[in-house]
């Protein structure tokens, strides 16, 4: 596969292994409410010694609510275990973990947009009004576009401060 700046990547390799059977990825989905500092870090050190792949992984943290996405591959001997421990660490930690199976067809486009060029649109306002987003986010789809990833870069304003919402 060739991505816009003409490089080569070499796409097969990463899924062949997943053809042959001996893996299965799965979409690890983790939310819960004040998540303590360290959260990904218990998460990630069970999946070691499981032999879990990391493939893609993103947080978000809004209002002290945790949202947390893992692709992984993971070997079939493991899957099982892996499910269990992850659930009792959740259990723990006071988070619900879920997970999501990811077809190889799935994991093969996904890979192949990755490869496609990224642009950054920046909505700049005093006040962040739902309408400013539909109608950036209508250009975007018009377009043919789609939205990756939304984040914040302000403060967030108290509503007794007024001043910073008009």
């Amino acid at each position: 596969v060739r991505d816009p700046r003409g490089q080569d990547w070499d796409v097969e390799m990463s899924v062949s292994t997943n053809r042959m059977g001996k893996y299965e990825i799965f979409l690890v989905t983790v939310k819960g409410e004040k998540a303590r500092v360290g959260s990904i870090g218990e998460l990630v050190s069970v999946m070691g010694p499981n032999n879990v792949n990391v493939l893609d992984i993103g947080q978000s943290e809004i209002h002290d609510m945790l949202s947390l996405g893992m692709l992984v591959e993971v070997d079939r001997e493991f899957t099982q275990r892996l499910f269990k421990d992850l659930v009792f660490a959740a259990h723990e930690m006071s988070i619900t973990v879920g997970f999501v199976p990811v077809s190889n067809p799935d994991y093969e486009r996904w890979v192949t947009n990755q490869l496609k060029a990224r642009f950054v649109v920046t909505v700049l306002a005093r006040r962040l009004d739902a309408r400013y987003l539909a109608q950036v986010t209508k250009v975007i789809a018009d377009n043919g576009l789609a939205i990756d990833s939304v984040t914040r870069l302000s403060a967030r304003p108290s509503p007794r401060h007024s001043q910073y919402l008009n």
